[in-house]
């Protein structure tokens, strides 16, 4: 089923098409087949579903309809908590390596580690291919991989899944360290307009269009990184 099958506000259809979307997932049309309808559901499934979306579009086209009396109010919970509970379920046993991606990483994993209930060791490592530029280069490695992580399993945390090079090289060099398994958590994934092969991330936080994006631990030209909500470079 397509979006512009529902009965949404232009402005809407407008701005769900601008970024790339025109089918729904499947939670997508279950949901909002019943929250346009003006009535209350309950949505458990994967990340990167669509699930935030639904609700999100059901809000927008509230707003955009209704005068500010009629509006409805919503309460938008920070992603980092819902990550870090499917995090626990896979990896409470397993005694993990929390590992930040510095610089913006370490943002998010420190949100992470504030939410986890389990027992689990935090380490850092420092490569990149912006630096303080807007455009990425070669991958510079700063600070390498510890050498206590063979034989341990590994949560990487990082800011962004963007073109997913920084990524696919430290899968890399995890794998000639010997770690018992590795996974990847990013606060954002990008969705881009082209077709590149990106390694996998197992916990997204939020998704996004394919825009240069700062604040929540990411930069600006190497500012900015702490502000508490993301922006868009127009």
């Amino acid at each position: 089923m397509n979006f512009n099958e529902l009965n949404l506000e232009p402005r809407i259809l407008h701005g769900i098409a601008d970024r790339g979307y025109n089918k729904m997932t499947a939670v997508q049309e279950q949901t909002l087949a019943v929250t346009l309808q003006g009535l209350d559901v309950a949505v458990q499934s994967q990340t990167g579903t669509g699930k935030t979306a639904a609700f999100l579009i059901t809000l927008f086209d509230n707003i955009v309809k209704n005068d500010a009396h009629n509006r409805k109010k919503a309460l938008i919970i920070v992603p980092t908590r819902e990550l870090a509970v499917q995090i626990e379920k896979d990896l409470a046993t397993e005694m993990p390596v929390v590992l930040a991606v510095m610089n913006g990483g370490v943002f998010a994993a420190v949100e992470l580690c504030q939410r986890f209930d389990f027992a689990y060791e935090f380490d850092y490592v420092h490569l990149s291919r912006y630096g303080h530029e807007l455009t990425g280069g070669d991958i510079t490695w700063r600070v390498s991989l510890s050498e206590h992580l063979a034989g341990r399993s590994v949560l990487i945390v990082d800011d962004v899944l963007d073109r997913g090079a920084t990524l696919a090289e430290l899968y890399e060099a995890l794998d000639r360290c010997g770690v018992h398994s590795r996974k990847c958590a990013v606060l954002v994934k990008k969705n881009l307009k082209s077709d590149i092969q990106r390694p996998e991330v197992h916990y997204v936080g939020v998704e996004t269009g394919d825009e240069y994006i700062f604040g929540c631990g990411m930069d600006y030209a190497g500012f900015w990184r702490g502000l508490p909500e993301l922006y868009v470079v127009r």
